[in-house]
C-alpha cells in the first residue's frame, strides 16, 4: 500500500500540468509586464520656448485649462514672464524689477480669496534686494502688487539666496490666504528666517534673524485655538559665525515652530553638531496633537538617527532610535493627503514607515525610489484618489504610485542630477497630465489604467499553455528519442548475435572438443583441465551480458585474451601480447565484440593458414585529446596470399562490424572508424595490420 501511495504522489509530481506552473511563474518573474494596472504615455516632447527659462503650467485665465507660463532673465537682466495661450500667441508680458532669485527659479500659483482666479507669485533679486511681485493676469491683466521688498542680501551682487519654502495658508482667519515664507543665504549669510505677507492687509512680517538654515515642514492649528502655527525643517550647515549674532546658529540643528506673529511656540531645542537636519511634523494622537522629529546627519559624526517624540509646548516624551547606516543616507518626513493622524517616514533605499502618534510602526513599505516630501499629488486618472508623482528626487528616473505606494509607473525619462521642473498641467477636457521640465526640454506626460490590463490573464493562460505544450512535445519526443533508440539498440543486438554465431566456428569447436577428447584419452587431466577452463571462460565471456550492446574496454581485452589462450593451446607455435600503458582507462565502453572479431579474423585468415611460428599483437594507445587506438597485427600469410576451402573469407564479419559502428554513430554521434592495412616485405606479404579509432 505504502508503494502505491509513494508511486501516485510521483506520478502527480512528475504531471505535466503540474510541472508548467514553476517554469510559468518564472517566466512571469523574468519578463517585463506587459499589461500594468496602470500606464503612462508620452504625449509631446521638444525644446522649451525660451533657453535659460522655466515653463510653468497653470490655468490663469479661469477658462479651464492650463496656460504655459515662462520664466527668464531677459537681455535687460530682468525677470520676464510670459503668459502663452493654446494657440501660441503670448497672452501677456510682464516685468519684474531685478533677475529671478536662485539658479533654480520657482514660480506659485494661489487662490487668495477663494475666488478661482490663480495669481502668479516670483520672486526676483535687484543687486542686494528680494523682492516679492504677484499678477493677477485673469482680471487686471496687470501687478497686483509689484517690487515687494522682502530683505536685504549681507554680499551684494551674491545670488546664493532663495526661497528654501513657500506655502499659502490663511495665518489670521480673515478667510484670506497669506504668503509664508522661508529665506536661506549661502555664504552671504544673510537673509536667513520666516516671512509672513498678509495680502489683503498690505503688511509683512518676519521672524528674529536666524542663522540656522530653515524650510518650513508643515502648517497647522495643533493648539485649537482658529490660528495655525508653522513647524520647520533646519540644517546645521556650519558656516555662521557667532560674531553676527542672531537667534539659533547654524552649529547646531533645532526643534522650532512659530505661531501667527511668528514668534516662538516654544523655545527651540537644539542638538549641536555638523550636517544634521531635523525635520517636525505635527500629528494626532486621539484629541491632542503631538509633534514627531526626525534627526539625521548627513557626514560621519556622533548623532544617531532617530525619532523625537514631543509635546506642542516642546517637552521631549521619548525617542526611537533608527536602523544607522555608515552610508549616512537621506530621509524624510511627510504627509499623504490630508491624513493627520500618521506620518510616512522614508529613506534612500526606498524604505517606508508608517508611524502614528506614539511612535509605533504602523504599516510598511519597499519602493524602488527615494519618496522625498517634494512630491506632487494630484488625480491623474479621475478615479477621485490622489496619486503620487514622485519625479524631483535627483538620481532617481520619475515614477507615479497609487496612494498607498503601489502599482509604481515609470515615466521614459532618465534618472537625473540636475534641476527637474515638474507640474501638473490640466488640459481642455480637464483632464490631468504631467509636465517635466529637464535640460532645456519638455516632457508631457498621460497616466490613466490601461485599458488592456485584464488581458493579462489570458497571456498567463497562454504562457501557461504553451509551457504545457512544450512540456508534452519535449515528452513526446523523448518517447520518440527512445523508441528510436531501442530500436537501434535491438539492431546492434541482432547483429552482434550473428557476430556471436560467427565467432562459433565449427572448425575451432570441433577441434577443440577434439583436442579435449585426446587429452582426456592421454588421461592428460592437467592440458584437459585447461582445455576446459579456457573454453569455458571464452564461451561465458561470448555470452555474457548479451541484451547489453556495450561492454569496457578492460573486459573486451579480457575475452581477447581467452579467445588467444585458445587457439594458443591448439596451435603451440602459436604466441601473442596485448598491450596497454599504466594509466589507460580501461571502464571506457566500447561495442561488444568489434576488437574481438577483428582478431578472431587476425587468427582464422592469417596465422592459422601459416606454417610455423606465428604472432599476434594487440596494442592501445590513448592520448589525451586525441582517439582512442587498438592495434592489431599478425605476421600471418596476410590477406593477398591464396587460401584454402578452409579459411577463405566471406566478409561478412566486417560487414556486420560496419553495420553494427554505423548504428552505433545514430545511437550516439560518435563515429567509429577503421583501417587494414597489409604488410609487405619484398614484395611478398608479411601480415596483416588492423587499427580502430574510438572518438574520445
Amino acid at each position: 500500500m505504502k508503494w502505491i501511495h509513494s508511486h501516485i504522489l510521483r506520478q502527480i509530481a512528475l504531471s505535466p500540468f503540474l510541472l508548467a506552473i514553476p517554469f510559468t511563474l518564472l517566466i512571469l518573474i523574468l519578463i517585463p509586464d506587459f499589461f500594468p494596472r496602470f500606464r503612462s504615455d508620452l504625449i509631446e516632447t521638444g525644446f522649451i520656448n525660451k533657453p535659460g527659462g522655466y515653463e510653468f503650467w497653470k490655468d490663469v485665465d479661469m477658462d479651464g485649462k492650463s496656460e504655459l507660463i515662462v520664466l527668464f532673465n531677459n537681455t535687460e537682466g530682468e525677470a520676464s514672464l510670459k503668459v502663452i495661450e493654446e494657440d501660441g500667441l503670448i497672452g501677456a508680458h510682464y516685468y519684474c524689477r531685478g533677475e529671478m532669485l536662485s539658479d533654480e527659479p520657482h514660480i506659485y500659483f494661489v487662490d487668495f480669496d477663494h475666488s478661482g482666479n490663480n495669481r502668479i507669485i516670483v520672486f526676483s533679486l535687484s543687486n542686494d534686494s528680494i523682492f516679492l511681485n504677484c499678477i493677477d493676469h485673469a482680471n487686471l491683466h496687470d501687478f497686483l502688487f509689484r517690487n515687494l521688498f522682502i530683505g536685504k542680501i549681507r554680499t551684494a551682487g551674491s545670488k546664493d539666496a532663495k526661497t528654501s519654502s513657500v506655502f499659502f495658508e490663511d495665518m489670521d482667519g480673515d478667510g484670506w490666504k497669506e504668503i509664508i515664507l522661508t529665506i536661506i543665504a549661502g555664504f552671504p549669510l544673510q537673509p536667513r528666517g520666516c516671512f509672513i505677507y498678509d495680502v489683503r492687509h498690505n503688511q509683512l512680517n518676519k521672524s528674529p534673524d536666524m542663522g540656522v538654515f530653515m524650510g518650513i515642514d508643515a502648517i497647522e492649528d495643533v493648539n485649537q485655538d482658529g490660528f495655525k502655527e508653522i513647524f520647520t525643517t533646519t540644517y546645521s550647515i556650519s558656516n555662521y559665525p557667532d560674531s553676527l549674532g542672531g537667534f539659533q546658529d547654524d552649529h547646531s540643528a533645532w526643534i522650532m515652530a512659530f505661531n501667527k506673529e511668528l514668534k516662538f511656540l516654544f523655545p527651540p531645542v537644539g542638538f549641536k553638531g555638523e550636517y544634521i537636519i531635523i525635520q517636525s511634523l505635527p500629528v494626532r494622537s486621539g484629541n491632542e496633537w503631538k509633534l514627531v522629529s526626525l534627526l539625521y546627519q548627513l557626514s560621519s559624526g556622533n548623532s544617531i538617527p532617530r525619532l523625537i517624540l514631543s509635546t506642542i509646548e516642546g517637552r521631549v516624551i521619548s525617542e526611537k532610535e533608527l536602523r544607522d547606516t555608515r552610508e549616512r543616507l537621506a530621509m524624510d518626513l511627510f504627509y499623504i493627503g490630508q491624513e493627520r493622524e500618521f506620518i510616512y517616514k522614508s529613506d534612500q533605499q526606498g524604505n517606508i514607515e508608517k508611524i502614528d502618534g506614539n511612535l509605533q510602526t504602523i504599516e510598511t513599505f519597499n519602493v524602488p525610489v527615494f519618496i522625498s516630501n517634494n512630491f506632487l499629488e494630484a488625480d491623474l486618472d479621475e478615479d477621485g484618489k490622489k496619486e503620487l508623482i514622485c519625479a524631483k528626487s535627483y538620481g532617481y528616473p520619475p515614477v507615479i504610485f497609487r496612494h498607498d505606494f503601489s502599482s509604481p509607473v515609470y515615466l521614459d525619462l532618465p534618472p537625473s542630477m540636475g534641476a527637474r521642473l515638474v507640474q501638473i498641467k490640466t488640459l481642455e477636457n480637464g483632464k490631468n497630465t504631467i509636465a517635466i521640465q529637464e535640460s532645456g526640454h519638455y516632457y508631457h506626460y498621460s497616466y490613466e489604467r490601461n485599458r488592456f490590463y485584464l488581458l493579462k490573464f489570458p497571456f498567463y493562460i497562454g504562457i501557461y499553455l504553451f509551457i504545457l505544450g512544450f512540456i508534452f512535445l519535449i515528452r513526446r519526443l523523448q518517447r520518440v528519442q527512445l523508441e528510436r533508440s531501442r530500436k537501434i539498440s535491438d539492431e546492434i543486438t541482432a547483429l552482434q548475435l550473428k557476430s556471436i554465431k560467427s565467432q562459433f566456428d565449427p572448425h575451432l569447436t570441433f577441434n577443440i572438443l577434439t583436442s579435449i577428447s585426446y587429452a582426456v584419452h592421454q588421461e592428460n587431466k592437467e592440458l584437459t583441465n585447461q582445455f576446459i577452463a579456457k573454453f569455458s571462460a571464452f564461451i561465458r565471456g561470448i555470452v555474457t551480458d548479451s541484451d547489453k550492446i556495450s561492454r569496457t574496454l578492460g573486459t573486451e581485452l579480457l575475452l581477447i585474451s581467452n579467445y588467444l589462450d585458445v587457439e594458443k593451446m591448439r596451435l603451440p607455435q602459436f604466441s601473442y601480447d596485448i598491450s596497454t600503458h599504466e594509466n589507460l582507462d580501461l571502464s571506457i565502453e566500447i561495442p561488444k565484440n568489434i576488437v574481438l572479431t577483428f582478431v578472431e579474423n587476425a587468427v582464422k585468415h592469417g596465422i592459422r593458414p601459416k606454417e610455423g611460428p606465428a604472432r599476434i599483437i594487440v596494442r592501445v594507445e590513448e592520448k589525451t585529446g586525441s582517439p582512442l587506438k587498438i592495434y592489431i597485427e599478425d605476421d600471418g600469410v596476410g590477406r593477398t596470399a591464396p587460401k584454402d576451402a578452409g579459411t577463405e573469407s566471406t566478409g561478412k564479419g566486417l560487414l556486420i562490424v560496419k553495420q553494427i559502428l554505423d548504428l552505433w554513430y545514430k545511437l550516439h554521434g560518435n563515429r567509429i572508424t577503421w583501417t587494414i592495412e597489409d604488410l609487405t616485405e619484398g614484395g611478398n606479404p608479411t601480415g596483416t595490420k588492423v587499427r580502430i579509432n574510438f572518438p574520445v
